[in-house]
């Protein structure tokens, strides 16, 4: 599963894709399946996350979550992938 996320920082608007390590540390901190988010929805503290871990595990050096997520403008999910599970049922 991938979720593409654009953030935007110091208004400059920002793409990452999720990769199986960012999700997993998602469910470690979390302690629930990724999964699940399609019957109790991704809040906007599992979306910065889940960008978070992403950003990280992408190679750029960024400050504590706490700190990081605060600085960040705007979050959405973007993409009409079908294996997304924020995407609509067809």
């Amino acid at each position: 599963m991938q979720l593409r996320i654009e953030y935007t920082i110091d208004d400059t608007p920002n793409h990452v894709v999720t990769n199986p390590f960012s999700v997993m540390a998602w469910e470690r901190k979390y302690k629930t399946k990724i999964s699940r988010i399609s019957d109790d929805g991704l809040g906007i503290e599992d979306l910065l996350y889940l960008c978070w871990e992403a950003v990280k595990a992408s190679g750029t050096v960024v400050p504590p979550f706490e700190i990081w997520a605060a600085t960040v403008q705007s979050i959405k999910t973007v993409g009409d992938d079908e294996n997304t599970p924020t995407s609509p049922a067809r």
